[in-house]
């Protein structure tokens, strides 16, 4: 038999350097395997990194060369193959998930991954374990109820058919941030073109701001919004806090909805969707076919409402409908229209007095009173 060589340069290795490393590692070991059963396996499937263990091992003459060997050359499937078990990076990443991967080659026996947010504990071999498959092979685990912006540690394992337990690398990945809490607060000072909207924040959001539109699907009441607008954004840069924003230029008698959001690496947070109405527009007109007894009272509005009426009565001080003082209210009207002209007729007046008078306008938003005005019937 010639001695021919196996590997290039300075790896290379003769038959009769293979010959002698099988002899002198299974010398003294007690083991009947013999050097010929193992050469040709050596010599078929060694890599560059076991050749270098090979030359290495020869001055250890015992059972420690044996094992190195049983380590790295296994039978699969009658292919001698060099086992290891390698550590791949996690994917699919999340807030709360996570997916480990792993790869083992060589015939195992049982493959598993440990994990922890220690990574001393993951090297230690103290780790949570978790996946065991009584196979080898490309292998893929869902971690779930991890917690958010958290760093963890993990590692494949396997137990190969030759007894032996081989470690991949720890690794390591970070969850993304949670989401921030967002809530929203109901608006406040609410007139007839401008409105603040109200929230708070927790959970350490980086940015926070308000979506807001004229319907609730607009903002996102439903999951996605279709057009909303949206508030300018406020970098945070405390954990927990208020949030406002001040609307203007909105329509009179318009219904608005709007909710908080905010935003974390791990992605958005939204807080409920609350709505407000902004308060009506409403004119009083002066008075008409005025007589000793009758008038007609006329006013107009502009924007949407529920329902318009007038107060009156011989006293400036009409008060409010919710409260009338000297006046009283007439000529009430549910209304559908954005705008139109109003007028109501009395009778039954004095003659010779003067009365006051005001148009009204209510909605959700509010009520709304235009100027007083007056007229005095003819003696």
């Amino acid at each position: 038999m010639g001695n021919r060589m196996v590997g290039r340069g300075t790896n290379r290795l003769t038959d009769r350097t293979i010959r002698g490393f099988v002899s002198r590692t299974l010398a003294g070991t007690g083991t009947n395997l013999k050097a010929g059963s193992l050469e040709p396996l050596i010599r078929r499937h060694v890599t560059r990194g076991v050749r270098q263990m090979m030359k290495e091992a020869l001055s250890f003459r015992n059972a420690f060369g044996l094992a190195l060997v049983l380590t790295h050359f296994t039978a699969v499937e009658g292919r001698a193959q060099v086992a290891s078990a390698t550590t791949l990076p996690a994917t699919v990443i999340l807030v709360n998930f996570a997916r480990l991967q792993g790869n083992a080659q060589g015939g195992f026996n049982t493959t598993w991954f440990e994990y922890g947010s220690s990574q001393s504990q993951v090297a230690a071999g103290t780790g949570t374990k978790i996946g065991f498959m009584n196979a080898g092979g490309f292998r893929q685990f869902d971690l779930n109820g991890l917690t958010g912006g958290t760093t963890y540690y993990f590692r494949f394992v396997g137990n190969g058919a030759a007894g032996a337990v081989l470690q991949g690398t720890v690794l390591q990945f970070k969850t993304l941030a949670a989401l921030p809490t967002m809530t929203t607060a109901a608006a406040s000072n609410v007139t007839q073109n401008s409105a603040t909207m109200n929230g708070t924040f927790a959970d350490s959001p980086t940015s926070t701001w308000f979506r807001y539109g004229t319907g609730y699907n607009q903002v996102g009441g439903h999951g996605t919004p279709d057009v909303s607008l949206k508030s300018t954004a406020v970098v945070q840069a405390s954990a927990a806090g208020s949030l406002t924003a001040n609307l203007t230029g909105l329509t009179a008698g318009e219904s608005y909805f709007f909710q908080a959001a905010g935003a974390t690496a791990g992605g958005n947070g939204y807080g409920t969707v609350k709505n407000f109405t902004m308060m009506p527009e409403v004119n009083t007109t002066p008075a008409s076919g005025v007589s000793k007894t009758t008038a007609t009272l006329n006013g107009s509005f502009s924007s949407k409402t529920l329902y318009t009426s007038f107060i009156y009565g011989k006293s400036a001080t009409l008060g409010t409908l919710g409260a009338l003082l000297g006046g009283t209210q007439v000529g009430a009207v549910n209304q559908s229209a954005t705008s139109g002209a109003l007028s109501y007729s009395l009778t039954g007046l004095q003659a010779g007095i003067t009365y006051y008078f005001q148009a009204v306008s209510q909605n959700f938003g509010g009520t709304v009173y235009g100027p007083t005005l007056s007229f005095t019937t003819t003696p």
